[in-house]
């Protein structure tokens, strides 16, 4: 019996996957046909595939086989038999040591999403290794009687041929393990279906299928998707298989994936330079400069006329805006704009289709005019009228004058005021009493006192002054001082004086005090000595170096350090250091002990683990100073081992080591011993017991049996033994043979039919012969019915009209005003189809709009004419043509000078004309403003909101407007807002303002750079 050694087998599967190298055309994961439903369909006689595949797809399809595992690095084919006969084909790898494995599997009763190991007929998992297979080569041969080939075999390259019949359809799976020499993913193969006698249909050609999405914008490339896959070789490399319309230049092509001119690809990248301005694009297909258009994996033609639409969307825009300093910052799409200058702010959101749209702000900041006015008045001036206002007091920011700028900007005039006062005070004057008689302000005060003379007259300020004079007169001064120095600092200098020596008024010090008078001040000098000593010191020698007073002294000694500091005086001292130094004891010892008498004690310390210094014992010895013993310790092993032993069951039991062992397992028996290190040694013992088993297994057959290679043509019972590889009995076998007799009848009938024919549940589409064998109760054949089918050819060509007019067409007599599709199928002489004629019927009826933004102006004011279709179209006239210079522009801007109707004339793609009109009406601009003297919210629906009046509805910007109340607090701003006016709350916010005289101001700019300032009081009326 074969034995087969599963790890060994996955070791060989899955080595080749682990490294990779750089000479294959490795494709990223989950590519199309790497699922069933979307295998590559076979046409011809062969196919080449120079990518190597990762992973098993999107869809896990197949996960078994009767040859062991399913897909890895897998890639699926796809045929469907046309003529019936034998199918035979080999896969050759580019790299002869790349190493393919392959399944066929019948589909014709299923779908490609539900697959299974049934429905494999063919399988081949054999090893590629040196001397396996003749330069990598596996496949279906006439001469191999094998159907599958288990993973792991060696040698076995090719399985039986297919006996197929028209009609069925099948899948093959190709995997990839790499290459078993350098390592790294596989190079590609060739499947060659040479040698087979059944043909299988080619797919239908190629079409343009759409564009893929998403991409932002289209203005430099587009990637185009076809329904099949197409030859990278028929791709011309300079675009020439495709052009654009109404314009756009494509400079280049490649198909996705394809990096030789081997490879096949569902996708095609278009180029363009320069890039495409937003707009509507058609891309048409045509024969290249290579002389021909895109081909599938058979050769055929991509099908001409074919073309896709898409649109080039406008992503990028800039807008151009104008703020006064005083309305910064300000919110714009969301953004906080703090300065101003070109590209301010950028602005990104996304579009419908998906993709970011960048607006790019251009701000000019014109400054609003801020200015501050210094003014001064004596405090009897109070109130003060400035500009209007009446100003109460003084000080920083009294009073703010608002007015607009000649930019139309906010000007603010700040008002600092300095109110001078009315002077009425007093001034006190100190005088030494030499200074008597004194004269202040031509009065002469002959003594001190206060208020001894009163003066009036004007202050520099330009106010009135009034002062009171209080005098006060000083004596001369005499006094003493009293200092305390070292002596060090002998001689000492005091106020110019050199004193060369301690005492009692020792100088005498002549000078002025502070009001200017004579002093006399004595020195008392007190003088303090110098100080120095001796300090002792006594430590241990593990305390050195030794830190006094900051100095470190390493040593000990006399006199070894002197510290220099100051008395409580505030005087030098100098103090000298005498270290005596005592030694301290250190000792070690050695120690060794076995391993399992850890931890040790030793002087009372449990010691864990062995090593220098694992332990360290201190005391204080006779001088006062540490003791240190230290331990170094040997730790000798216990030496502990493992024995394993297989033993069959009839050897059970035995003796190990003097112990009787009676069933196996883990640690069954321990034998201790005594090391050379006079240590304990363990020894354990794991024990495996074979057991034998018995089975039964039966074989059978008609006219003959076959058990394990061996043919048996008469019942039987055989009984054998199998052996582990250790010799022990493993398995007792009984095995029936039993044979059953055959002697089948022939039995013959005809049927047909068009194009396919349902024979017991299986399509048929070409003419075949179909044998049925019924067999009897065991399962042998009993009666063979043979029918002969013949399927005429039911699969009718095809024809494609297309037929196009404006509004209407006439096709075959009949006149269609509406797109529809007519269909019509030809029969031959058997009744069979043999023509479907499709006609497209397009009338087209194109229909032209113009819109304009606004549609009433005044004079000077610019409009934006916007058209619309309903189908593809471009432009050719606008009217008046003095207003366009661009004919052909799909949206204009205009600026009338009167009442004008504006039309454009456009075509469709198709040839089709139409034209719309719009009329734009101009008002005469009146550059004034009127404003109402009262109004009254009360929501009657007349007069509820105080705002200013105009001649015209447009033209104008109302820059200011606001509104105050009598006691000058703002209730209401407008600024900026043409047509909100004030409801008669505070700022519109909902809180009603009293009933009363309320005072506005009003600044409006019209469009022809008029100004118009207004102010005045309205009555709200409650």
């Amino acid at each position: 019996m074969k034995k087969c050694h599963l790890p060994l087998i996955l070791a060989l599967l899955l080595l080749p996957g682990l490294v990779s190298r750089s000479v294959a055309q490795l494709l990223p994961p989950n590519q199309p046909e790497q699922d069933a439903c979307n295998a590559l369909v076979l046409c011809g006689s062969s196919f080449t595939s120079p990518y190597s595949y990762q992973g098993v797809g999107a869809i896990n399809n197949l996960g078994t086989t009767p040859c062991g595992s399913g897909e890895a690095n897998s890639v699926w084919l796809k045929l469907t038999v046309s003529t019936s006969g034998t199918l035979v084909f080999t896969i050759t790898p580019i790299s002869p040591q790349d190493d393919y494995d392959f399944a066929v599997l019948n589909i014709s009763n299923t779908t490609c999403s539900n697959l299974s190991s049934a429905n494999v007929v063919r399988c081949n998992f054999n090893n590629n290794q040196p001397g396996s297979n003749v330069n990598g080569v596996i496949g279906l041969n006439t001469t191999s009687t094998v159907q599958t080939v288990a993973g792991g075999t060696f040698g076995s390259s090719f399985c039986q041929q297919l006996n197929v019949t028209a009609g069925q359809v099948f899948l093959i799976l190709i995997n990839n393990f790499g290459n078993y020499a350098l390592g790294g993913p596989s190079s590609g193969f060739t499947i060659n279906f040479a040698g087979s006698t059944a043909t299988f249909n080619a797919p239908p050609p190629p079409q343009l299928q759409s564009i893929l999405t998403p991409v932002c914008n289209y203005k430099n490339e587009i990637t185009i998707q076809l329904s099949s896959e197409v030859k990278c070789s028929s791709i011309a490399a300079n675009g020439s298989d495709f052009y654009l319309s109404p314009s756009g230049t494509i400079v280049s092509a490649q198909g996705i994936n394809c990096s030789g001119p081997s490879g096949y690809t569902d996708k095609v990248k278009l180029t363009f330079s320069p890039a495409l301005l937003p707009g509507s694009y058609t891309v048409h297909a045509q024969q290249g400069t290579d002389g021909n258009t895109l081909l599938d994996l058979c050769n055929n033609p991509l099908v001409l006329p074919a073309q896709l639409n898409f649109t080039v969307k406008e992503l990028a825009k800039t807008v151009t805006m104008t703020r006064c300093s005083g309305q910064m910052p300000f919110t714009w799409n969301g953004i906080n704009v703090t300065t101003g200058g070109p590209a301010a702010a950028v602005a990104h959101h996304t579009t419908s289709f998906g993709c970011d749209s960048v607006t790019t702000l251009n701000l000019t900041v014109s400054p609003s005019v801020t200015a501050t006015v210094s003014g001064s008045v004596c405090s009897n001036q109070l109130p003060y009228i400035w500009n209007g206002i009446s100003v109460a007091t003084g000080g920083p920011a009294a009073a703010t004058f608002n007015s607009t700028s000649t930019g139309g900007c906010d000007s603010v005039t700040t008002l600092n005021l300095t109110v001078k006062p009315v002077y009425t005070g007093t001034q006190t004057i100190h005088i030494c009493s030499s200074q008597l008689p004194y004269t202040w302000n031509g009065v002469v005060v002959p003594a001190g006192g206060t208020a001894v003379a009163t003066y009036t007259g004007t202050q520099a300020n330009g106010c009135d002054s009034t002062v009171t004079l209080n005098l006060v007169v000083h004596p001369p001064y005499s006094g003493t001082v009293n200092v305390t120095i070292c002596a060090s600092q002998l001689p000492y200098t005091w106020n110019g004086i050199v004193v060369p020596a301690g005492g009692t008024s020792t100088a005498v010090y002549h000078g002025t005090t502070t009001f200017g008078c004579d002093s006399a001040v004595s020195l008392n000098l007190t003088v303090n000595p110098l100080y120095s000593g001796t300090a002792d010191v006594t430590i241990c020698s593990n305390q050195l170096p030794y830190v006094w007073n900051g100095i470190t002294v390493a040593a000990g000694g006399t006199a070894v350090a002197v510290y220099h500091g100051s008395t409580a005086l505030g005087c030098d001292s100098a103090v000298s250091l005498n270290l005596t130094v005592k030694p301290v004891s250190a000792v070690t010892v050695s120690r060794t002990v076995c391993s399992n008498h850890l931890p040790y004690a030793w002087n009372g310390i449990n010691v864990a683990t062995g090593g220098p210094a694992a332990a360290t014992y201190t005391v204080t010895g006779s001088n006062g100073c540490d003791s240190v013993t230290t331990l170094n310790l040997t730790v000798t092993p216990v030496v502990q081992h493992t024995e394993n032993l297989t033993k069959c069951a009839a050897d059970m039991p035995f003796t190990w080591n003097g112990i009787t062992v009676t069933a196996g397992g883990t640690a069954v028996a321990t034998f201790t011993g005594t090391s050379a290190a006079q240590c304990d040694s363990l020894v354990q013992l794991n024990l495996v017991v074979q057991q034998p088993a018995a089975a039964t297994f039966a074989a059978q057959g008609c006219s003959q049996a076959i058990f394990e290679g061996h043919t048996y043509t008469t019942s039987q019972v055989l009984h054998d033994t199998l052996h582990y590889t250790t010799g022990c009995d493993s398995l007792y076998r009984t095995i029936n043979i039993t044979v059953y007799p055959t002697n089948p009848v022939t039995v013959n009938r005809d049927t047909a039919a068009c194009g396919q024919l349902v024979f017991n549940g299986v399509t048929y589409t070409a003419s075949t012969t179909v044998t049925q064998t019924f067999q009897n109760v065991h399962g042998c054949d009993s009666l063979y019915l043979v029918t002969a089918i013949t399927i005429h050819s039911n699969t009718p060509g095809s024809l494609v009209i297309d037929t196009a007019a404006c509004d209407e067409v006439i096709f075959e007599g009949r006149t269609y005003t509406e797109e529809t599709t007519l269909t019509r199928m030809f029969t031959n002489r058997f009744g069979c189809d043999s023509l479907l004629r499709t006609v497209n019927v397009r009338p087209q009826h194109f229909r032209l709009a113009l819109a304009v933004d606004p549609q009433a102006i005044v004079n000077g004011e610019y409009v934006q004419l916007s058209t619309s279709g309903n189908a593809s179209y471009h432009p050719y006239a606008w009217y008046p043509s003095a207003y366009f210079p661009d004919q052909q522009a799909l949206n204009q801007r205009a600026k009338p000078q009167h009442d004008e109707t504006f039309m454009v004339v456009a075509v469709s793609d198709l040839g089709c004309k139409d034209s719309a009109q719009i009329k734009v009406t101009v008002d005469t601009l009146v550059p004034d403003a009127f404003m109402p003297n009262a109004f009254s919210p009360n929501g009657d629906g007349l007069n509820d909101r105080f705002l200013p009046g105009f001649f015209n509805q447009r033209g104008y910007s109302v820059k200011i407007f606001r509104i105050y109340n009598r006691w000058g607090q703002e209730v209401y701003d407008g600024s900026g807002k043409n047509n909100q006016g004030w409801d008669g709350t505070y700022y519109n916010q909902g809180k009603p303002a009293d009933g009363g005289t309320y005072y506005y101001v009003l600044k409006v700019v019209f469009l022809n750079g008029k100004e118009k300032m207004m102010k005045g009081d309205v009555q709200l009326i409650r």
